[in-house]
């Protein structure tokens, strides 16, 4: 094998070891190893076997593009992030070797293909271990934080940073001196770094203030969306003149619960109710505790008196909790036919489901 293969040997053995210590595998890592082996051999015969006039550093990147394809069948990866992950991998690799050519150069001259073999593993040894660090503690957040919508932003990005990387490597090297080449390599990692830095630290703040928002807007116990979120959610929908049910619930019995079970056994009961309801409903509306053991639905639904109706059946059969089901009694009232703020809308529900209650109470008296 001549130094030109060994250099792009070396550097899709970098660039696959990364993706593999930075991706969860599907299979065994014996099949995982032995699949990637197999991959290595066939695209390495098969790329040889078309005639092209691309120099070597051109196909060798064209070759290394190929193993996306194993890279998906072999890792639970969805393509988005495995393409993140490589563009990170091949800018690293590139730039490790466009170095050890301009520091070759810069010392003896000319370009000695085997010295810049042997620079270019040294520099692979130091830098890959902080590569995959960084990959491991702060892309990984990256691509885990990002938005769904920015994805495809993030490869872009990564695409425009790694065909930066390509011109230098490929064009502008040849026009410069070995010297001004290093500093621009040494320029252009520093700004890859910063830029991915920078990434990270505005995930993790979005992530910091995703978790304050779910303290204010939710219920600490079930989950449920609060009662301020209850007020904001009916005031957008208010805002869009959108019709909607507002419904209050009040479990019966719950007292009780507490009295002969203890607290915290009603708070086992209380969320349990939550998870039942919120299987009910999903898809159809909202759900939020107001307090103790009330709690209200949105319904964006027209048959509010069927949904009512079956309510209660369809929670005893998804309610999973050692104490059965005691019931719970509701209210509702609609907008915009009944009033139009979210004040009056609960405090006529609420109305309607102490009436509902008062009644099966003296039903069972």
């Amino acid at each position: 094998m001549d130094s030109y293969n060994l250099i792009a040997l070396e550097i899709l053995l970098i660039n696959l070891f990364t993706t593999h210590l930075c991706s969860k595998k599907k299979f065994s890592i014996f099949l995982t190893i032995s699949g990637l082996g197999f991959s290595v051999v066939l695209i390495h015969f098969l790329i040889y076997r078309i005639p092209t006039s691309l120099n070597q550093g051109i196909m060798a990147v064209t070759r290394g593009w190929l193993y996306l394809i194993p890279l998906v069948f072999l890792y639970r990866e969805k393509l988005d992030r495995m393409v993140s992950v490589m563009l990170f991998s091949f800018m690293h690799s590139i730039l490790v070797n466009s170095m050890s050519m301009c520091i070759v150069q810069g010392i003896v001259g000319v370009i000695d293909i085997e010295l810049v073999v042997i620079v270019q593993s040294g520099i692979f040894l130091i830098s890959t271990y902080f590569v995959v660090r960084f990959i491991r503690g702060k892309f990984v957040v990256i691509l885990q934080g990002i938005p769904n919508r920015l994805e495809k932003l993030l490869i872009v990005f990564g695409l425009v940073l790694f065909f930066c990387v390509l011109w230098i490597r490929f064009s502008l090297l040849d026009q410069i001196s070995a010297q001004a080449g290093f500093v621009t390599i040494l320029l252009l990692t520093t700004i890859i770094i910063l830029v991915y830095w920078l990434l990270y630290l505005i995930v993790e703040d979005s992530k910091s203030i995703s978790a304050l928002r779910k303290l204010a807007y939710s219920d600490n116990l079930t989950g449920a969306n609060n009662r301020l979120s209850l007020f904001l959610d009916v005031d957008k929908l208010i805002d869009r003149k959108e019709p909607f049910y507002l419904i209050y619930m009040d479990l019966d019995d719950f007292k009780s619960i507490n009295d002969r079970f203890g607290h915290d056994e009603g708070d086992r009961y209380l969320n349990s109710f939550s998870r039942a309801t919120m299987d009910t409903i999903h898809g159809s509306g909202q759900f939020y505790r107001m307090s103790g053991d009330e709690f209200v639905c949105t319904c964006l639904g027209e048959n509010v008196e069927g949904f009512i109706e079956t309510f209660e059946e369809r929670i005893h059969a998804s309610f999973e909790n050692q104490i059965p089901f005691l019931g719970v009694s509701i209210g509702y009232a609609q907008y915009p036919e009944d009033c139009d703020c979210a004040e009056l809308l609960i405090k006529k529900a609420d109305i309607i489901m102490y009436r509902t209650k008062k009644r099966k109470m003296q039903e069972t008296s």
